[in-house]
């Protein structure tokens, strides 16, 4: 089943008038150094990069947004947050995306964002209706950031103004944020944190790459806590994953750069820590040695999911000998010790999968381009990830697309997916 949404007449832009926003752009000369296939990937085919400054005008429409991000409340009411021009929106749909609410601005005043596939909105509604939006605002110098959240208490007819979760206000990297919430309606928030890196850099001492830091709000939101760092050396612009354990206590799996203090060599592997009971750092274990060698960020986070029993579901992109593919793990004991790799997927450019778990069944899906289609390939084990079926390919599109990811509510699983030619899809994947 694919369900494509129609939208019904939209107020206009708060401000009137034309909007601007800049897409980010950076990425393709990073990927350049790092492969040419690549590079022709994200030139052609890759959502939302680049530079330069695009006019939009009218009113917002979902059809022409930028990387929307979804999620389910408890009754099955499908929430969608998007960027479009210089405001973050937010609406609904009742009919799994058939059709959808008039969109309602989150910032009252006009902002630039980070908005890619790395660096989505996050949403996400407690069992009371709230509803909680995190993004990245983008400051004057590239590259720089705030992380910004704000709520609605009125079911999503209005949002309270956003206000920043970092608690360091120097124009410099706070961003690619991930929010989740637990069972007792606590939002933790993760990000990638550049406040080390710049005092390292001025005490003319050696940094590589940001921290990973966190916060949380016991209160719906009402405040935000001091923000703690829980480890040094993270990758620069790789997206978080970040999923509640058995326990209810946060789990970060991220690209991390790691050191050998033999040789000074530095690779770019991964990494998982457990919050500890008490909201602080818990142990960094790494969980991927693939050794990949590069002096740049390569934009490809990894994705994690946890299932009943504790098992840590784990998968990544990485270069191997040369080589980019896909590649899955599992840990039964939070990272002490890591199943043997499973590599899933190495041609047409594979990249970008997201993991799901229900009940014993794991899914991954991630996207594809064999010089024509961009496609998203389905991936499934019935036994939590001890043996794997055939891939699928289930949806595909000739023009730019952002990065799938996955769904679920009541047993049932979905990708949502948008694309410029389909616009937003959201489609069920059949048990």
């Amino acid at each position: 089943m694919i369900a494509r949404c129609e939208i019904p007449s939209s107020p206009p832009l708060n401000k009137g008038g034309a909007a601007r926003f800049s897409a980010i752009g950076w990425m393709v000369g990073l990927l350049a150094l790092l492969t040419a296939p690549l590079l022709a990937y994200g030139q052609q085919h890759s959502h939302h990069h680049g530079d330069e400054t695009i006019e939009v005008s009218g009113p917002p429409q979902l059809q022409h947004s930028r990387v929307p991000s979804a999620t389910f409340d408890k009754n099955g009411r499908l929430w969608l947050a998007w960027f479009y021009g210089s405001y973050l929106y937010v609406n609904h749909s009742d009919d799994l995306g058939k059709t959808f609410s008039a969109p309602v601005a989150v910032n009252p005043e006009p902002e630039k964002f980070h908005q890619n596939g790395e660096a989505r909105p996050k949403i996400a509604v407690d069992g009371d209706g709230r509803i909680f939006v995190a993004y990245t605002q983008s400051l004057p110098r590239r590259y720089t950031g705030n992380i910004r959240f704000s709520r609605s208490l009125d079911g999503g007819k209005s949002f309270t103004p956003p206000v920043t979760v970092n608690d360091n206000l120097d124009i410099i990297s706070h961003r690619f944020v991930s929010m989740v919430l637990d069972d007792q309606g606590k939002i933790h928030f993760v990000w990638l944190d550049g406040r080390d890196f710049a005092a390292a850099k001025k005490a003319g001492r050696p940094y590589d790459g940001s921290a990973l830091y966190y916060a949380t709000s016991n209160d719906h939101g009402e405040t935000i806590s001091a923000n703690i760092k829980l480890a040094d050396y993270t990758c620069q612009c790789c997206r978080i994953a970040m999923a509640l354990n058995r326990e209810q206590r946060p789990v970060m799996l991220w690209r991390h750069v790691f050191k050998n203090e033999s040789t000074g060599d530095t690779s770019r592997d991964h990494a998982v820590m457990t919050l500890s009971e008490n909201g602080q750092a818990g142990e960094m274990r790494r969980v991927s040695f693939q050794n990949w060698s590069a002096d740049v960020c390569p934009h490809h986070g990894p994705t994690l999911a946890i299932d009943s029993k504790d098992r840590y579901h784990m998968a990544w992109f990485n270069q191997v000998q040369g080589k980019g593919g896909l590649y899955y793990a599992h840990s039964d004991d939070q990272g002490k010790t890591v199943s043997p790799v499973f590599a899933f997927a190495s041609k047409d450019q594979a990249q970008h999968p997201y993991l799901a778990v229900v009940d014993e069944t794991v899914s991954l899906v991630w996207k594809s381009f064999d010089g024509k289609l961009t496609k998203i390939h389905l991936l499934r084990s019935n036994d939590r990830g001890d043996h794997w079926g055939k891939e699928a390919v289930i949806a595909s599109t000739a023009g730019e697309s952002d990065h799938p990811f996955l769904l679920q509510y009541d047993g049932r699983l979905f990708v949502s997916w948008y694309s410029s030619d389909e616009g937003y899809r959201l489609i069920e994947v059949k048990q």
